[in-house]
């Protein structure tokens, strides 16, 4: 997973998406832990001093109580989301599983992918994405993604054997075309295969079969680093950064061509950031009054931290290096 350091100098390991730059959130928004709540429960009960030990000891039944149906209610959440999650992923295997073989099966299993992903990009938008730390649900997309890739890759496979049989037999009429710029016209390869499925409804657009999902999500997800609209929005930015980095890392389906794109972007805009800080001697002022003191002056007058002031900076920098120390090498 993707390290950070917490409060206490500790690693901590995160899923996709997790806190690769810490963000200048309050502590107070922060997650708690079980054991972060056990402690400062514990905390309470212990006595600051002799005159109010017998009041700490009577309220430790209290606390107690209150700590067990804390962690209850920790459990509850977590087993539902288990079970929640389980049942997606079911749903997801259950509409993309194909035949290798089966240029039906494949290409229905890629249309009904796009569809179930036209749903779930909504509730990234809303949910997922300004959800900060989030660690678990977003392998949902992880999911979808590489079973629609398989079932992309296996309809241009078998939508090349059957041009080259057609070729060889010199075939007329009867059989589906893929396009000289790859894309495989639905509705017209459905009808010359008789193919008749309820569950499937047919797109307008012709699909382009060198275009998987993968890459409009991560292009969004730059789009979204580099809208203005968010510049003042530290967190969500720093979180759309970090799930690209661990995305395009884990998934060994993105593409090398895709992988250079977002490593790509991410420095653009980071050289574009350093040139812009250097000329007013913002970026360099603040990291030298950071090795003497550890602050610096943000524009509104507030006394921040470097890495506080430049937070989506380090972020973009550390995403970039983080892609590259996996997918470098290719």
């Amino acid at each position: 997973g993707l390290v950070s350091l917490d409060s206490s100098g500790n690693d901590g390991d995160e899923g996709v998406g997790g806190g690769m730059a810490e963000s200048s959130v309050s502590p107070a928004n922060k997650k708690r832990t079980h054991h972060q709540i056990s402690g400062d429960s514990a905390s309470k009960a212990t006595p600051k001093n002799k005159s109010n030990n017998n009041e700490s000891i009577v309220n430790l039944p209290t606390i107690a109580a209150e700590v067990d149906n804390e962690s209850h209610h920790i459990i509850e959440i977590s087993e539902r989301l288990d079970t929640l999650m389980t049942n997606l992923y079911q749903r997801i295997l259950h509409v993309t599983s194909f035949s290798p073989d089966s240029l039906s099966q494949a290409l229905g299993a890629v249309i009904r992918a796009r569809g179930l992903y036209r749903h779930l990009d909504g509730v990234f938008d809303t949910k997922v994405r300004t959800t900060d730390r989030s660690k678990f649900v977003q392998f949902v997309l992880f999911v979808l993604f590489g079973r629609e890739n398989d079932a992309l890759e296996t309809v241009g496979k078998l939508m090349a054997k059957r041009e080259q049989e057609q070729q060889q037999k010199q075939l007329q009429s009867g059989l589906a075309k893929v396009h000289l710029d790859g894309k495989l016209d639905i509705a017209q390869t459905m009808k010359e295969m008789e193919m008749d499925d309820p569950t499937i409804t047919i797109p307008s657009a012709p699909i382009n079969v060198t275009d998987p999902l993968y890459r409009g999500f991560s292009a969004k997800l730059i789009d979204f680093f580099y809208n203005p609209s968010h510049a003042g929005d530290v967190v969500p930015r720093q979180t759309v950064v970090c799930y690209l980095a661990s995305f395009v890392s884990r998934a060994t389906y993105v593409c090398p061509e895709t992988v250079c794109e977002c490593v790509a972007a991410l420095l653009r805009w980071a050289e574009v950031y350093i040139t812009t800080h250097s000329a007013t001697g913002g970026l360099l002022g603040s990291t030298k009054k950071a090795a003497q003191d550890g602050k610096s002056t943000s524009q509104n007058g507030n006394t921040q931290h470097a890495c506080e002031t430049h937070a989506l900076f380090y972020t973009a920098c550390q995403a970039a290096f983080y892609m590259m120390c996996f997918r470098g090498f290719e």
